[in-house]
C-alpha cells in the first residue's frame, strides 16, 4: 500500500494534483468480528482490546510509516527489517508498548519509501516557557518567556517575546503540567526565525536533553497525540 500511494503521488505531482498520504498501524491478537449493528444498520467490523491498540498504534505513525505491535513484530521478525524498538504510552496501558517501524520485506524486494523527513511525532500545543540566552558557555542571567505553538521529541515552534537571531543558544524550562512536572535543564539552538501574524516565531532544536526530561517530553507527545487522556 505504501509503494503504490508513493508511485501514485509521484504521477499526481507530474500532473499537479495534491498528493495523499497516510501512515499505517498494525497489531495481532484475538479480537471479536462478525456482522455487528441493527436491522437499521449493520456492517461487519472488528472490535476488542487489540483493535484499540492497532489504532492507537497508527496514530504514531508518520507519513508513509509502517509501524507495528510487538506481539506482530514476534510473527515477522524473521522476514522483514525494521527499525530499532520504541517506548510509547498508549490509552488503556499502564506500561509503555514496544513499536517498530517496517523498513523492508528483504525477500520480496520490497522497500518502504521514505516520506516523511521528521524524526518524531509533532503536535499542536499551547504551552508558556522560559528561556535564557547563551553568551559563550555561560547562561545569560535575563530570563524570558514564550509560548510552544507545536512540539516533538527533538524540538519546538515557538513564539517569543523578543527578537532572537538564528543560531542562538538557549536554556529552556517546559512546564508539561498535563504529565505533571517540568522538563528542565533543556539545552537548544534556534535553527530559523519566521514572521507570521505579526508573531515571532522560532524553530527550536533540542541539542542536550537530560534523560528524565527526554521521557518527559516524550510522554507529553504521546499523551497529546492521544488526546490529552492519561487514563
Amino acid at each position: 500500500m505504501q509503494i503504490a500511494l508513493f508511485e501514485m503521488n509521484r504521477e499526481n505531482k507530474k500532473n499537479g494534483l495534491p498528493e495523499l498520504n497516510m501512515g499505517i498501524g498494525m497489531n495481532t491478537g484475538t479480537v471479536m468480528a462478525g456482522v455487528l449493528g441493527s436491522d437499521i444498520y449493520a456492517e461487519y467490523t472488528v472490535i476488542g482490546e487489540e483493535v484499540n491498540l492497532a489504532s492507537r498504534i497508527e496514530a504514531y505513525s508518520l507519513r508513509g510509516q509502517i509501524l507495528v505491535s510487538e506481539a506482530t513484530y514476534q510473527l515477522v521478525r524473521d522476514y522483514v527489517q525494521t527499525g530499532s524498538p520504541a517506548d510509547v504510552y498508549v490509552k488503556g496501558k499502564k506500561d509503555p508498548v514496544n513499536l517498530y517501524e517496517v523498513v523492508a520485506i528483504p525477500s520480496m524486494n520490497r522497500v518502504v519509501p521514505r516520506q516523511e523527513i521528521r524524526k518524531s511525532p509533532r503536535v499542536e500545543t499551547n504551552i508558556s516557557f522560559k528561556f535564557q540566552l547563551l553568551r559563550g558557555k555561560s547562561v545569560a542571567p535575563e530570563q524570558y518567556t514564550g509560548t510552544v505553538l507545536d512540539i516533538s521529541y527533538n524540538g519546538v515552534l515557538a513564539a517569543l517575546d523578543i527578537e532572537v537571531p538564528a543560531q542562538a543558544d538557549m536554556k529552556l524550562e517546559l512546564n508539561l503540567s498535563i504529565v505533571g512536572t517540568s522538563a528542565t535543564d533543556l539545552y537548544a539552538r534556534v535553527r530559523r526565525m519566521i514572521e507570521r501574524d505579526g508573531q515571532r516565531l522560532a524553530g527550536i532544536e533540542f541539542t542536550s536533553v537530560p534523560p528524565q526530561s527526554s521521557r518527559t517530553i516524550r510522554r507529553f507527545v504521546q499523551l497529546l497525540i492521544q488526546g490529552g487522556d492519561s487514563k
